[in-house]
């Protein structure tokens, strides 16, 4: 999987630069940004989202006109998604409007749109939450669990999902971890899942559901 472009390496060392410069001055943009941006293209990083599109890929069929991956941080795996093929609309749904600004910058296909907004929102939008649409969340450890269980419970029964944890427990920012893939994929209450799987990611376990 070719992951990283010339055009989009050149993006991110522009706004690495501008982020740097930016950071001498008062404004939104600090030095922990830059360290924010290069631990979204780490190795960990790469591993867990090329696996996602690789299992996700067999699951698509061609019939989903859009994406939405919430938790999207500076939209890496919005960039994968689309290097793979996937030319319909993505929305990549961050509550940090600084990573949001960042993002747009750094993206370099035109189908990708970043949006400063809870994505969990998508779930009560009859339009949105629709059979034709793929939802994607790596950061579900990140999510309060009943907030993430009622948004499941209220999603279209044909909405394909994408969802990933962990069980990185001693993170404080972690508030929905898991201690097996059997553990998360009982926590979603899919009524179909399509694969499940574990990826040891040095001390750690990351999990991934697909399903409906």
């Amino acid at each position: 999987m070719n992951y990283i472009s010339q055009s989009y390496f050149d993006n991110i060392v522009s706004v690495l630069s501008q982020a740097y410069d930016q950071s001498m001055w008062p404004s939104d943009i600090d030095f922990f940004r830059i360290k924010d941006i290069l631990d979204s293209l780490s190795k960990t990083q790469i591993d867990s989202k090329t696996w996602l599109v690789h299992e996700l890929k067999k699951h698509m069929r061609g019939n989903h006109d859009a994406c939405y991956i919430i938790g999207g941080w500076y939209g890496f795996l919005s960039h994968l998604l689309t290097e793979e093929g996937f030319t319909d609309p993505i929305y990549n749904y961050e509550l940090d409007n600084v990573c949001t600004t960042l993002a747009s910058k750094m993206l370099t296909h035109s189908n990708i749109k970043c949006i400063t907004k809870d994505g969990l929102d998508l779930f009560t939008k009859r339009d949105w939450n629709a059979r034709n649409k793929i939802l994607i969340c790596t950061a579900c450890e990140h999510i309060d669990t009943d907030e993430l269980e009622f948004s499941i419970s209220a999603k279209d029964r044909n909405l394909l999902v994408c969802l990933q944890s962990n069980n990185m427990l001693d993170i404080d920012s972690h508030i929905n971890c898991h201690s097996s893939i059997d553990d998360f994929v009982s926590s979603l209450n899919l009524d179909t899942v399509y694969y499940a799987g574990t990826k040891t990611i040095r001390q750690y376990e990351r999990y991934m559901v697909i399903g409906k």
